[in-house]
């Protein structure tokens, strides 16, 4: 005799109705698993690409020293000493850092090298040291026609001969910053004193100045 097939028990409304809820609770934590995956999965991808990028943004990245005139110099620890006063040897010649004295000399054109301490101070107080050892006296005579030019000469420039550079050099010094050139070059040396002297954006002191006739 055949057996008799079992009928499927039907579902209540409240049964139904509890399983329709556990598909859905199921259903939103698939989508949320999903959405965790891709997420982790976006931020790690982001971080790659990024790992290649930022290198290159920075090396690319224009460094301003790298545009100002000169060449930046070895800083040495920089202090007041008395004058006369023995000290370590400066890194550069002339200097742009290192012990100092604490009188500056007056900004203007000197006919007599003055002391590197004394210089220094200058140079930190935003000044530009222009020194030349030149034969040719017609050559002096126009470096001096060019720094009187300056239109707020003498404020911040010092002019001065210096024994301590090669025949026929001049040096532009700025505090960290140095330039050699042979002879005269005014545009180069109006390039070096237009970015350097006055220039209280550097973190040193700037002293107040009156050009002359100002």
């Amino acid at each position: 005799m055949p057996r008799a097939r079992r009928k499927k028990a039907r579902l209540t409304d409240a049964e139904f109705r509890r399983r329709q809820v556990q598909e859905e609770r199921r259903q939103a934590r698939k989508k949320r698993r999903r959405w965790v995956y891709t997420g982790v999965a976006a931020t790690v991808g982001i971080l790659m690409i990024l790992s290649f990028i930022i290198p290159e943004l920075l090396r690319s990245t224009p460094n301003p020293e790298a545009y100002l005139p000169g060449y930046a110099t070895e800083m040495m620890e920089s202090r007041p000493i008395a004058v006369g006063e023995e000290h370590e040897p400066y890194v550069s010649t002339p200097p742009t850092s290192g012990p100092y004295y604490d009188d500056p000399a007056e900004w203007g054109i000197h006919d007599e090298e003055l002391p590197d301490e004394q210089v220094l101070r200058n140079l930190y107080l935003t000044g530009v040291a222009i020194s030349y050892n030149l034969e040719d006296s017609n050559e002096v005579e126009r470096l001096k026609r060019f720094i009187q030019e300056q239109s707020d000469y003498p404020c911040y420039v010092i002019l001065q001969p210096y024994s301590k550079i090669d025949p026929g050099m001049v040096a532009a010094a700025a505090w960290g910053r140095l330039d050699l050139m042979e002879g005269v070059d005014e545009q180069r040396l109006q390039e070096f004193i237009d970015a350097f002297h006055g220039n209280g954006d550097r973190g040193l002191e700037k002293p107040a100045c009156s050009p002359e006739g100002g």
